[in-house]
């Protein structure tokens, strides 16, 4: 694990210097503990050593992390899931609108994120990454894991070609 976060930062450093300059410095235990009290099920190693290596992105940046979304700091992660577990029942009167077990990680600065969905209580597999849209009720799978989200960072034609095999066994 530690492996693939280092090289995260190698290929974040040689390919996007730009998206390397806005990285913050990684987040202490602390903020760790303050987040999983929230949680309803312990984050994988995986986002922690993420956090770890960098926790999120100075506000004033217009670089995006990856695709169209920002690395959220772990205090904006903790407030926005806090927020939201809090309109649970309320704004949120759909069972499958939010879900306590997503922690928004991502963010576009429009109300959307994608999550780590350490539950699956919509379906799926715990571990997986979805996007909650604030104002679409779609909430599409968007990596099988944080592993395979982060080599796909790295190495997406590794990725592609890896599904193309996939694709194409019998049965």
């Amino acid at each position: 694990m530690q492996s693939l976060i280092e090289e995260l930062d190698r290929h974040v450093a040689a390919e996007r210097p730009g998206l390397y300059a806005t990285l913050r410095p990684g987040a202490d235990a602390a903020g760790f503990d303050a987040l999983q009290a929230l949680l309803p099920a312990p984050v994988p190693p995986l986002f922690q050593a993420l956090y770890g290596w960098r926790d999120g992105q100075i506000e004033e940046t217009r670089e995006r992390f990856w695709d169209v979304w920002f690395l959220l700091p772990l205090e904006e992660v903790r407030n926005c899931k806090d927020m939201l577990d809090g309109m649970i029942g309320h704004d949120f009167d759909r069972p499958d609108w939010w879900c306590r077990g997503w922690v928004p990680f991502l963010g576009n600065r429009n109300g959307d994120h994608v999550c780590l969905d350490l539950t699956a209580e919509t379906g799926g597999e715990p571990g997986q990454l979805l996007t909650f849209w604030h104002d679409w009720e779609d909430r599409s799978m968007t990596s099988f894991d944080l592993e395979w989200w982060v080599h796909s960072l790295i190495r997406p034609h590794d990725i592609l070609a890896s599904l193309r095999r996939a694709s194409k066994r019998p049965g």
